[in-house]
């Protein structure tokens, strides 16, 4: 539990943009978890089961099509927003009321 307390205190003191920290947000989770930290990704990027700024493509009604990407994507397990913000919220909050 120190761990966890120590990453949400770190982490509720984080400035800057969410887009400047996610990958760092979400490794260091990674770490805490236990789980390995995505790789880096190569010039066959679509094919890789799990990474950063996976590129998906938007088909709207309208015929054209539009890049977005998932920020962090895992195959068969799943996919990632970058709002950890409020994931620091809630953790702190939880920890707060025991």
């Amino acid at each position: 539990m120190a761990d966890a307390e120590a990453f949400i205190a770190y982490w509720s003191e984080a400035g800057g943009t969410e887009r400047s920290n996610y990958t760092r947000f979400l490794d260091n989770l990674c770490k805490l978890i236990g789980v390995d930290v995505p790789g880096r990704s190569s010039d066959a990027a679509r094919r890789t089961d799990y990474e950063y700024e996976r590129q998906v493509i938007r088909h709207p009604r309208d015929g054209t099509t539009t890049p977005n990407y998932i920020n962090l994507y895992r195959r068969g397990c799943f996919v990632l927003d970058k709002y950890y913000r409020i994931f620091i919220r809630l953790a702190a909050r939880k920890i707060n009321t025991k």
